[in-house]
């Protein structure tokens, strides 16, 4: 098992680092997107971007009927048994149904473009709406295409695909455009532009990775079999959708678009906590369904113990950077956006308590409990509507981020509660203690600098991050790693060109 383990432990290390590097270049560069249509549309135009491309996403959920964890899961599962009539049949009916679901949900959407500004209250919305559209079925198979090269552990096509070309394909047509005044179709055609430029790149990859090895092999279906794994995944990830939007809507009614440009920006910030943990979930994921499949939960509980503790390190020191110089972060994106201090503060909590859970609800959905997955999005869903319900209206966006934040924590527990309850394991170890101290060393000294020492908030953030980092690491490393760490640590110093 020893030797299973360090050998996996160095393939999830490499892959994960590449798809962290996809994920940091992601949040950097959609930063940068942000600040840039933050400042050239205002808080008011840049709220209906966000309510518009809020809709989409939850379109996308509806049409992808849960395919897209579905052929991870059966292309992981028959790639074992080197069934490749299964594989190709997998991959054509995914293909081809949530093609036909997507063309469906387009035509309700142009037909129903009215009704849906006049439900959310969002007149500003009926002008510019259906220039959104297109980006449905364009998602939906971009999203299919990506979580084939997941099943093949190939998950480096889908980190460059989404987190490298489509906003930076976006990003360098706002740079081109800066020249003249950027409005707001403007910026949804370069959306709908560059994920198509990159499906069609993704495309083609796919026929000279995977079609040449499937290509004269006959298909096999097993059509009821897939559909009863996907529908509660479909149901699922409607009701996820439905629960992260939820927010918005219940924003955009009782108030206006402003707040929703305030609310997203506070979401985006706060999702880089969840960098770590979303680029060792699209690794570790179809390494779940593989070592379950060979009855190795020894395994699963090891690389879940390594893996969170990797994760819970990394985003701890995230989060108490951004409480610290959370007024300054905000500032970036203009005045207006400062307003939401406490609500980033308020939003990254629930992200701290889901990171720190780990890859709880991937190893609920790879290890066949599709149903306890569908009924805890179903609780969340209730919850989050419960919360929004109740304290939106009266506390505003503070409101709605108790509502994210409570909603998130209390699902993150259930689920972690669950795996210890079927598996029983779970992501702890003792020497979480290591990184918990050497935050606490690393805020106090910093907190004390930024008390003694206020410039222009791009200094303030730049020194204080130095300064926050530094130490850290510092106090870190002078506890001592773990051998796993250690390894893991001599990997990164290897793949930077540090240590041969």
């Amino acid at each position: 098992m020893e030797n299973t383990y360090q050998k996996e432990l160095k393939n999830i290390s490499k892959e994960s680092g590449i798809a962290g590097f996809g994920f940091f270049f992601f949040f950097f560069i959609n930063y940068l997107i942000s600040v840039v249509l933050t400042r050239t549309l205002g808080s008011d135009h840049y709220g209906v971007f966000s309510l518009g491309m809020s809709i989409i996403i939850f379109a996308n959920s509806i049409s992808l009927l849960g395919f897209d964890q579905t052929v991870v899961k059966f292309i992981s599962h028959y790639r074992i048994e080197n069934n490749y009539k299964d594989v190709k049949g997998i991959i054509a009916f995914s293909l081809l149904s949530v093609l036909i679901f997507s063309m469906i949900t387009v035509l309700i959407l142009y037909i129903y473009t009215g009704t849906i500004a006049k439900i959310l209250k969002a007149p500003e919305l009926l002008s510019v709406f259906r220039y959104f559209i297109p980006l449905v079925p364009v998602l939906n198979l971009l999203s299919i295409f990506m979580n084939i090269f997941t099943g093949f552990e190939r998950p480096k096509i889908q980190v460059i695909a989404e987190n490298i070309f489509v906003p930076g394909l976006v990003f360098v047509l706002l740079i081109l455009a800066s020249f003249t005044k950027i409005g707001l179709i403007r910026v949804i055609f370069f959306y709908v532009f560059s994920n198509f430029l990159v499906i069609l790149w993704v495309m083609a990859r796919f026929k000279k990775d995977i079609g040449q090895l499937i290509r004269t092999i006959k298909p096999d279906y097993h059509i009821v079999e897939w559909i009863k794994f996907s529908m509660p995944l479909y149901l699922q990830t409607f009701l996820i959708r439905s629960k992260n939007k939820i927010p918005v809507y219940i924003i955009s009614y009782f108030m206006v678009s402003r707040d929703i440009g305030i609310y997203d920006i506070c979401l985006k910030v706060s999702a880089v906590l969840t960098i770590s943990l979303r680029s060792f979930n699209l690794v570790f994921a179809p390494k779940i369904s593989k070592f379950y499949g060979q009855k190795k939960i020894d395994l699963i509980e090891s690389f879940y113990k390594s893996g969170t503790k990797w994760i819970f390190t990394f985003s701890l020191s995230l989060f108490m950077f951004f409480v610290l110089f959370a007024k300054d972060i905000l500032t970036i994106f203009g005045k207006d956006f400062t307003e939401g201090q406490l609500l980033l503060v308020i939003v990254l909590t629930g992200e701290l308590v889901n990171v720190s859970i780990g890859s709880a609800g991937n190893i609920l959905i790879m290890t066949n409990k599709v149903k306890v997955s569908f009924y805890n999005s179903l609780i969340s869903l209730f919850i989050t509507i419960l919360f929004s319900v109740l304290f939106i209206p009266k506390f505003g966006l503070l409101g709605a981020g108790i509502a994210q934040m409570l909603s998130v924590s209390i699902i993150n527990l259930l689920r972690l509660a669950q795996v210890y309850y079927f598996e029983k394991i779970h992501p702890y170890k003792l020497s979480y203690w290591k990184p918990a101290f050497s935050v606490l060393i690393s805020s106090a000294v910093t907190y004390i600098f930024k008390m003694q020492f206020q410039s222009h908030f791009l200094l303030n953030i730049a020194l204080g991050g130095i300064l926050f980092f530094s130490l850290f690491i510092m106090v870190l490393l002078l506890l001592r790693l773990d051998d796993d760490e250690k390894q893991l640590f001599q990997e990164v110093l290897v793949k930077v060109g540090l240590k041969k």
